[in-house]
């Protein structure tokens, strides 16, 4: 799903079915939605990092990005060197990114 997400065009919205996905550090690019397929607290998208690192990074001057619906768990802050950075556990967001 990490390449997907990487490689999707701006105005692309990806579904997710309910599940566990594990991957860290997620590129996404500008215009691109990530949403859970079905509106339902029972059928849970839930995307964990095991403590490892981010979820997502959003780039320098990317924009229009959405995220709908995903649980976010277990994400990380850190820095090059292992040790904790600043910042949230879930998104890094570059200098003038939008997330919705």
């Amino acid at each position: 799903w990490k390449s997907s997400v990487e490689m999707a065009l701006p105005g692309t919205t990806i579904s997710f079915l309910p599940g566990l996905y594990q991957s860290c550090n997620v590129a996404v690019p500008a215009g691109v939605t990530l949403i859970s397929k079905y509106n339902s607290t029972e059928a849970k998208v839930i995307i964990d990092c095991n403590n490892n690192a981010r979820h997502f990074t959003i780039a320098d001057y990317v924009h229009d990005v959405q995220i709908i619906g995903l649980s976010l768990v277990n994400g990380l802050a850190r820095d090059g060197l292992g040790s904790d950075a600043d910042g949230g556990g879930c998104v890094l967001m570059g200098q003038d990114a939008s997330l919705f």
